[in-house]
């Protein structure tokens, strides 16, 4: 699909290739600008680079359907072909020229190389280099996709020998781990005094560590009130128990005194999640096998329900084998064919293959986003009759959601024991791994922890050899720092640490 970069203030570019594309105005580009330079250049598909937009204090309460407002205008000429709404402003806009019938999607570059100011022309550059190295990785067919978690899955199919089957696991069983299993271990410490200092670090392409021999089909389900295969030192398992490739419904007990994090979630409704850590206290949730064994290793109390104890298989290995040694070659490209800014937007989108990757394989399909002008028209009727809650957002601007669920080819990636695995291993890995992790530290000097990140009040000296997995600084600031009253406020200091560097 032919590809461009525009600047989201000017809707001036270049094609994916380097080629300029005018600039449509000076500031404030809108949708039809976007929709006006595609159609001129006849490109199919547009990055917008630029900042984050910044959202007013309205739309941060009122959500993501508010804050994608920009996509919901008329656009004289064009007709739209179906939005997916992203909370994190990653939007995908889909229009139709009314008369041409020339189809234009618009999207963020963000999705691949992260928010940043960068021009572009440097993220074509980063577009040019990083389809080079993955098609070194996977094969001279092999190329980028709209999205990473579309490109990663389909390299992930060039990895699999051909004909191969790739048993799922049932409706019943797919379900259960999925709505068991959360991505990120989020957690937050309130300081009551000042800081005195701010250290962010966070997992090197921390996935690729956690993907080795993932279980795979067929399933055993039992209620054997027992941790791995239960047969102790008799186990002839290499390394013993298998207990990573397994799902557990476990009641557990937080020790007495318990000075540290929690180590276990729970899901508390609504999709929210909490991680007990009150001495004492007694929950019930499903945990996977990585982090059962952990908490064991720590004093927690574990009954066990149920039991999903899964076959040794090696699903992701050679896919997350090839992605790392893509990124491994990054800085091997001679500095008068990419430079630094471009290596680290490589590094990012491969690392944003592996995450959403990973994370695509939990998927059950999204929710399209329809736009209409016309309340009487042919399509708002069809949505209301179907039951679908059509809604009024702004004057004569009417927006409604259709279910898209996976089917085709796109169901064969249905695989949330996978994508749970890895979750539940990045959460054990992050709290104690060899010596390192949030418990082999104070417990005062813990602010916090999301996703492969921590953040603490002084660095731990973690022994780091450069290998994937390993959590590494990223930022600091020296101290006296106003502690943080929320993960909102924890946030702005990772970005201030970030911007500041090791």
């Amino acid at each position: 699909m032919s590809t461009a970069f525009l600047d989201a203030r000017t809707a001036g570019g270049v094609h994916a290739d380097g080629r300029p594309i005018p600039a449509q105005v000076k500031r404030d580009a809108t949708v039809v600008h976007y929709l006006r330079a595609a159609h001129a250049a006849g490109v199919e598909r547009v990055y917008l680079t630029g900042p984050r937009p910044r959202l007013s204090a309205a739309e941060r309460r009122e959500g993501a359907t508010s804050a994608a407002a920009w996509l919901f205008v008329p656009a004289p000429g064009w007709s739209p072909a179906g939005h997916y709404i992203d909370g994190h402003a990653l939007d995908v806009a889909r229009f139709v020229h009314d008369q041409a019938g020339a189809r234009v999607e618009l999207r963020r570059a963000a999705e691949w190389f992260g928010w940043g100011d960068y021009t572009p022309r440097t993220a074509a550059d980063a577009w040019r280099q990083l389809g080079t190295v993955h098609a070194r990785a996977f094969g001279t067919g092999a190329k980028l996709l709209a999205s990473p978690a579309g490109t990663a899955q389909d390299g992930w199919t060039r990895t699999l020998p051909r004909d191969a089957d790739v048993p799922q696991l049932s409706d019943e069983l797919q379900e259960l781990v999925r709505t068991t299993a959360v991505q990120h271990h989020v957690d937050f410490v309130h300081h009551t005094e000042p800081l005195p200092g701010f250290v962010y670090m966070d997992g090197r392409f921390m996935f690729a560590a956690l993907t080795k021999e993932l279980g795979v089909g067929p399933v055993t389900r039992d209620r054997v009130d027992s941790i791995g295969c239960g047969l102790g030192e008799a186990c002839t398992h290499k390394p013993k128990c298998g207990y990573e490739r397994a799902r557990y419904k476990v009641t557990a007990t937080v020790p007495r005194g318990w000075p540290y994090l929690g180590m276990l979630p729970v899901n508390v409704g609504d999709q929210a999640w909490e991680w007990p850590r009150q001495p004492g206290g007694r929950f019930t949730t499903w945990v996977d096998g990585a982090e059962a064994k952990l908490a064991r290793e720590w004093g927690w109390e574990l009954q066990v329900h149920e039991r999903l104890l899964f076959t040794r298989g090696r699903p992701l290995d050679t896919w997350t084998d090839k992605l790392a040694r893509a990124r491994a070659t990054v800085d091997a490209v001679p500095d008068d064919q990419a430079d630094d800014n471009v290596r680290r937007m490589v590094k990012g989108a491969l690392r944003a293959m592996l995450v959403q990757g990973i994370g695509a394989f939990h998927s059950t399909g999204r929710n399209m986003t329809r736009v209409a002008f016309d309340p009487f028209g042919e399509d708002v009727t069809a949505a209301r009759r179907a039951g679908l809650a059509v809604r009024d957002v702004a004057a004569g601007v009417f927006v409604w959601q259709e279910p898209q669920p996976l089917t085709g080819r796109a169901a064969l990636f249905r695989h949330p024991e996978w994508s749970a695995a890895v979750w539940g291993r990045s959460h054990a890995r992050l709290l104690a791994h060899r010596d390192t992790g949030v418990l082999t530290v104070d417990p005062s000097r813990v602010i916090g922890v999301r996703g492969d990140a921590v953040y603490l009040t002084h660095d731990p000296d973690w022994f780091d050899d450069g290998a994937n997995g390993r959590l590494r600084v990223k930022g600091r600031l020296p101290g006296p720092i106003p502690a943080p009253a929320d993960m909102n406020a924890l946030n702005v200091l990772r970005e201030r640490a970030e911007k500041a560097g090791t």
